[in-house]
This record gives C-alpha cells, sequence and structure tokens, in this order.
C-alpha cells in the first residue's frame, strides 16, 4: 500500500540524516510523513535542538550536568504550555542560544519570541520568514520548527496513559512506545495570551506513530476530511481559518478511542466519516475542542466562539444532510481523480522522494563511513524494491560527500592512496543522477591537473544535460514532466537507481573546504557548502581547462557559453553564486571591469552569495568594515543594535548606513 510506503520512506530519510550527524535530530512531520500525499502538501520539519536537556522535575538531574538543563514549569492557566527554566546558569555554551534567554525574579528562562527573532537574523541569507512556531521559505514549500525534545511523558498527559478506552485503540504497546518518546516543546505561546516565556508542548511524534497505526479506512477519512476542509469548507464567507486539519485529526483520534476497530472498514466509510462530522460539530456547539492529550487545553480558545461557530455549523450541517452523496460524487472524486492523474502509483512516490531526499548525509567522514555501514547493513533485510532504490541512492550521496572530505597530500605515496580511495568514492558517486558524480569526477581531474580527462567527462556530462532531464529536489511537478519521466523510464523492470541515472538531474554540491573544488573556486566552501547547477558548473570546469592548457580561444567560447547559460539560472538562491562564479573566470582572464560587473549584478540578487562581497572589495580600493565579532564571512549578531551582520569588508558605497562604518 502506498500509505505504507511513503512512512517508510520519510521514517528511513530520518534515520539516515540523524545517523549522519550529532548536532541536531531531525524529524519530519505533518501529513506526508503521516502517510497523506495530496495536493499542496508541503513538507514539514522539526528540528530538535541538542544542546539543552529537557527534564520535568529536579529528580531527573543526572550527574555530572554535561549539557544545559532547561526544566519544564507548568503553567495551571494555560494548559498544553510550559515555561522553560534554566537550571544550571553557565552550562549554555552556544552564544546564540543565550541570548534568548531572560532574567526574571524567579530565575532564568528561554523566550520563544527571542529564539524565533535570533534564528532568522542569524542567516539573512536563507531569506526564511516567521510562520507560527516556524520557518518558512517564501514560497511556503517547506516549514522549519526549531524545537526542543523531552525524554520525559509531560504531567499534563499522564491521564492520557491511563484512560479507558472501549475501542482498545491504540494498544497498549503504542502507548508504551509514545510515552517513551517523551515530547516535543515548539517556541509558539498561546493564541489569546502575549507571553514569550510559554512554549507549546507538542505532541508531533506521538500524532505520527498513531497515524502510522491506523487502517485504510482510518486514513481515507482523515484524506476526506483535510478535502473538504480546503476546497469546501473554507471556500464559504467567514468560514476560512477557523477549523485547521489538526482539529479534523484530533477528532479522528477520539473517535478511534470510542468507535470498535472492526467498524473502521472501507464498507462503512461513509458511516464514519458522518461521525467525524458530528463530532466536529458537537465540539463547534460547545465552542470546546479538547486536546487529544491534554482535554482540558480547549484549542478552539482564539478561533472559535460564540460568534462565529454558526457559521460551520451550517456549513456541516449542509453537508450532514441529504447533499452528502451529492458533494461526494461531484466534489471528492473529481479531487481525487485531478490528484492521481498518473495511473502508476510506483510514479507518484518516486516524484515524492525527489522532492524529500534533499541536503547532505553527513558532517564528518568517519560519521559518513558509519551511515555508509548501516544503511548496507538495512538493504540486506529490506524486501521493498522502492527502499533499496532510495537505499542505493542514499549511498551514492554519501560516496560523492567522503570523496570530498578525502585530503590529497603531497607525499607521492600517501598521495597514491588517497587517489585510489576518492576514485572507488566517485565511481560510486555517479549513481545518484545522470551527471552530478561526473562533474564531481571532472573537479577531481582537474584539480589533479589532468585538465583533458576533464574536458572528455564534461564533454559527456554535455551531453546528458538535455532539456527532458527532471531536477532532483524541486518542491513541484508539473504534469508534463511527470509524463516526460515516465516514457523515459518506461522499460520494463528498470530499478529506482536505473531510472535516476537514467532521467534525472540534480546540482553539484560541494561541501565545506571540499578537496574537490578548483583551487580558483575554494573561497567558495571556505565557511559553508555549495550548490551550483550543474550546467554552470560543467561550463566553468570546461572554461578553467582550457584557460590552463592555454588554450585562449577555446577558454574564451567556454566563457560565452558559461555567461549565456547564467542568464538562464532563474532560480534565485542559485543565481548569485552562478553570477560569481562568472565573474571570477572573467578575472582569470584579466577584464576586471568586466567581472566587477557580474559581481554588482550578483550583489543585486535577493539571495547573494556572501563571497561576492569579497570579490568585490578586492577592485575597489574606497572600502570600509563593518565586522561585528567573528570570523570573516561568519553571520554575527550585534546585541547593541538587534541586527545581524556580515563580518566581510566591503566598498563604502554599498553601506547605506554610516554609523556602520568604522
Amino acid at each position: 500500500m502506498d500509505i505504507r510506503e511513503r512512512q517508510r520512506l520519510f521514517l528511513q530519510h530520518d534515520l539516515t540524516v540523524n545517523l549522519g550527524n550529532d548536532s541536531y535530530e531531525h524529524i519530519s512531520s505533518g501529513s506526508l510523513a503521516e502517510g497523506l500525499d495530496l495536493p499542496g502538501s508541503d513538507i514539514d520539519i522539526m528540528v530538535v535542538m541538542t544542546e539543552f536537556q529537557v527534564i520535568k522535575n529536579m529528580k531527573h538531574i543526572h550527574f555530572p550536568m554535561e549539557s544545559a538543563l532547561l526544566l519544564m514549569e507548568v503553567d495551571a492557566l494555560h494548559p498544553g504550555f510550559s515555561k522553560l527554566k534554566l537550571v544550571n546558569e553557565g552550562a549554555c555554551k552556544n552564544d546564540y542560544l543565550r541570548k534568548c534567554l531572560i532574567q526574571t525574579i524567579n530565575g532564568t528562562y528561554w523566550s520563544n519570541k527571542l529564539l524565533m527573532s535570533t534564528l532568522t537574523k542569524r542567516n539573512p541569507f536563507l531569506h526564511f520568514h516567521m510562520h507560527g512556531p516556524c520557518l518558512s521559505d517564501k514560497h511556503e514549500y517547506q516549514d522549519l520548527a526549531f524545537c526542543l525534545r523531552s525524554h520525559d511523558w509531560p504531567c499534563q498527559a499522564e491521564q492520557w496513559i491511563y484512560r479507558h478506552r472501549s475501542a482498545l485503540w491504540p494498544s497498549s504497546s503504542l502507548i508504551e512506545k509514545i510515552v517513551s518518546y517523551g515530547c516535543i516543546l515548539v517556541p509558539i505561546g498561546p493564541k489569546n495570551y502575549d507571553n514569550e516565556l510559554l512554549w507549546r508542548v507538542s505532541f508531533s511524534v506521538a500524532e505520527k506513530y498513531l497515524c502510522h497505526s491506523f487502517s485504510y479506512t482510518q486514513f481515507l477519512c482523515y484524506s476526506l476530511l483535510k478535502l473538504f476542509l480546503k476546497h469546501y469548507i473554507n471556500n464559504f464567507k467567514g468560514a476560512k481559518d477557523l477549523l485547521c486539519s489538526y482539529f479534523l485529526k484530533t477528532a479522528l483520534f477520539w473517535l478511534s478511542e470510542e468507535v470498535p476497530v472492526d467498524q473502521f472498514r472501507l464498507s462503512n466509510f461513509i458511516d464514519c466519516f458522518v461521525l467525524c462530522l458530528d463530532k466536529l460539530s458537537s465540539w463547534i456547539k460547545l465552542c470546546y475542542c479538547p486536546n487529544y492529550f491534554i482535554p482540558v487545553h480547549n484549542m478552539f480558545i482564539g478561533k472559535i466562539d460564540q460568534s462565529n461557530n454558526y457559521i460551520l455549523l451550517n456549513i456541516l450541517n449542509k453537508i450532514r444532510q441529504n447533499t452528502l452523496c451529492f458533494i461526494f460524487n461531484q466534489f471528492v472524486l473529481t479531487q481525487i481523480s485531478a490528484s492521481n492523474m498518473m495511473t502508476e502509483s510506483s510514479v507518484k512516490l518516486e516524484f515524492l522522494c525527489f522532492k524529500v531526499y534533499n541536503g547532505n548525509c553527513t558532517s564528518n567522514i568517519d560519521q559518513g563511513y558509519k551511515t555508509l555501514h548501516f544503511i548496507k547493513e538495512l538493504s540486506t533485510s529490506e524486501q521493498s524494491q522502492f527502499s533499496l532504490g532510495m537505499n542505493d541512492y542514499t549511498q551514492a550521496k554519501l560516496h560523492q560527500t567522503i570523496a570530498q572530505m578525502i585530503n590529497l597530500p603531497c607525499n607521492s605515496k600517501k598521495n597514491y592512496v588517497s587517489r585510489k580511495s576518492i576514485h572507488r568514492h566517485l565511481q560510486e558517486g555517479t549513481k545518484t543522477d545522470a551527471v552530478s558524480g561526473w562533474i564531481l569526477y571532472a573537479s577531481f581531474y582537474y584539480v589533479c591537473k589532468q585538465y583533458k580527462t576533464a574536458l572528455k567527462i564534461i564533454d559527456y556530462v554535455m551531453s546528458r544535460c538535455t532539456p527532458d532531464m527532471l531536477f532532483l529536489n524541486v518542491a513541484s511537478y508539473s504534469e508534463t514532466t511527470k509524463k516526460q519521466y515516465k516514457q523515459k523510464t518506461s522499460r520494463i523492470n528498470m530499478t529506482l537507481n536505473e531510472k535516476m541515472r537514467l532521467a534525472t538531474t540534480r546540482n553539484t554540491q560541494y561541501e565545506t573546504r571540499s578537496s574537490l573544488i578548483p583551487q580558483e573556486l575554494q573561497d567558495l566552501v571556505k565557511f559553508e557548502g555549495l550548490t551550483v547547477p550543474s550546467t554552470i558548473m560543467s561550463l566553468c570546469l570546461r572554461f578553467l581547462s582550457f584557460f590552463h592548457l592555454n588554450n585562449t580561444e577555446s577558454a574564451q567560447n567556454a566563457l560565452k557559453c558559461l555567461q549565456l547559460a547564467v542568464e538562464n539560472v532563474r532560480i534565485t538562491k542559485y543565481r548569485s553564486v552562478s553570477l560569481t562564479i562568472v565573474g571570477i573566470c572573467n578575472e582569470l582572464l584579466g577584464d576586471n571591469k568586466e567581472a566587477e560587473d557580474w559581481y554588482d549584478e550578483a550583489l543585486l540578487d535577493e539571495e547573494m552569495c556572501k563571497l561576492t562581497y569579497i570579490k568585490k572589495v578586492g577592485m575597489s580600493p574606497d572600502t570600509k568594515v563593518f565586522v561585528v565579532g567573528g570570523k570573516l564571512g561568519e553571520t554575527v549578531y550585534d546585541p547593541s543594535t538587534g541586527q545581524t551582520k556580515i563580518s566581510f569588508t566591503i566598498p563604502a558605497s554599498m553601506l547605506e548606513d554610516s554609523t556602520d562604518r568604522s
């Protein structure tokens, strides 16, 4: 069943990401991770900050206290929320997290507002904005919720563990699993009360476990409720945003405790759906929606009251009456049909993977090898061909990353061993898609000054960069793109990995301080990783190779092609770095005026490349410095102004505020 495959996809993705790093815990959440793939679904990710340990009482303190310790203080007036009191002051070593602490007469507490503000200011180049307790990209394709985890089950939810359940759902083993995980605390307070010290107690992981235990009929009810909300209820005047999908899921949770499991069968689907509507209606009449884990927490506060509940009751009555079958036949089936234009469910799953699987798999070489070993072990017991295909893709990405973390020493004997190891990883790294692994291979030969070999590989890469190739890690795909992919991969018995190597391409990713990036571009990866459109990187390597072969005419032709390709880069987060690369290439040819023009254009971009500041400075004698601590190129926070600045030397003409000049 596709639902189970989607659930496994996200669980597997979280597992490999968390194995590859120890600085945070990555948790996929939201309806996609729960198993639903409805039109318009975005990707929700919880980033659990591990710098703090959260406990519910002082008895749980373990000595010595190696990390900063936060004590959950229950707020009796606001069920479902908690204050976080710092127990061991001085243990918080992270500078930017320390700035989120507030001193009160009762002690030091962590401010939810200061955390959100600091996170957005800390890296303005990402252009995230606050969306509730999350940071969202400007298109709202992805929501990041920075949060904390308590391994203790909150005392406010103790009743949930032991309360009577007539339907025997969830099972005792599932309850035990949920309680052993604990809870999440997210940086947002109650809707009707402005208090920056209150954090919402979230059960997102518990809810995901519960959804994973749903039967097909329960999932069908959940899907239908969400579709009705988005495409029917929200279209009525005054009804938009009164209900949210979380209320609908809560109703289904409560109903699943009350209705026998065998009643949730496909032949009884309409009756189960009506019971969900009845549950919602009863809550709306009372203007009270009990949180599933903490029933005394009324989630309607600040949203539904006596002044607007009649709007929703009228809509639900319309659905509940004789028009239900009409709405179902005329609306729901149309929506389901529209969301399933591709008849093969496997293709839908593949496109979900192409959207989800992104980012680095490891932060250092030791963790990279550890993750590789784990995935190989996982594959030996895996039966799903789809999961095996994603394991192959993840391993290939890891090989690309590890290859860049191996240094090329000057010693000839050690150099031979390193090159042999890099070769092995790069060969495996070509299996992610049609081109990105080969570009890293060409990069390797370029760094080793084997320019002619690099050019041969680039010729092959350019032959594969055709307009019908599908780009990985795109937020949404058109039906035309899906159709082209399906036609290109229609051969019988093709594995997922074979399809990706034949029909997909992705941007080239260089790791921080990558050993494979050309020397001319090393400043681009001095402080962070670099993502470059593969066509741009291919043409850049072509230019650099011809330049070092002293083939000036071919180098100039390659540069013209590179400049034309950059003009076609439309995605803003890649455009600035592409423009900067063109500027660097012009500088190599000695055309400083042309290079400066390209840097100027890069600086105008909304998501500018940090290195462009440095490059611009090198060509402008009229410069001033503004540095507020930190290293060159580091994003730093100035407490005196409440602003975030980048510690670069930049042209005075670029500084609007004279107070920033030194």
